[in-house]
């Protein structure tokens, strides 16, 4: 079955951060989205966290650990292997409130969008979404139809 979003997680040695988006992750409607996360060759306790995730999760999260190489070609690797047609990259520092995927799949199955970017949700469009935001943020969708 094709998932029409995959949340892409990039990871290099997060033991101390990556629980509290693991945490946020954990309660979120995946019937529409797959999880996949790549270990940038870490070398703290990062592999095991996303092990164990991935076996609370069977067929949600997908998993791949390879030396390190950087962030940049990390996420083109993950690119490579991707076959949703939405991405959402994640960092492992970030945090996902609790029904954001249920709305973030919602806006994305009534668009015809090629291409979407935003540094921020603003509140008023998604109430779920997280707290970082761009210091220039004005927390607008920006989108080419």
């Amino acid at each position: 079955m094709n998932k029409l979003l995959t949340l892409a997680i990039p990871t290099y040695n997060s033991e101390r951060v990556l629980p509290r988006l693991l945490r946020s992750l954990a309660d979120q409607d995946y019937s529409k989205c797959i999880v996949f996360v790549s270990d940038d060759g870490s070398s703290d306790a990062t592999r095991s966290l996303i092990q164990a995730f991935a076996a609370e999760h069977p067929g949600v999260v997908s998993y791949e650990s390879h030396e390190n190489i950087g962030i940049g070609p990390t996420r083109n690797r993950m690119l490579d292997g991707i076959e949703s047609p939405y991405v959402w990259f994640i960092d492992h520092d970030d945090e996902i409130r609790p029904g954001c995927l249920a709305k973030l799949v919602q806006v994305l199955g009534k668009s015809n969008l090629k291409f979407s970017g935003w540094s921020a949700w603003s509140t008023a469009r998604c109430p779920t979404a997280g707290r970082r935001r761009h210091p220039t943020s004005q927390g607008r969708w920006r989108a080419r139809r």
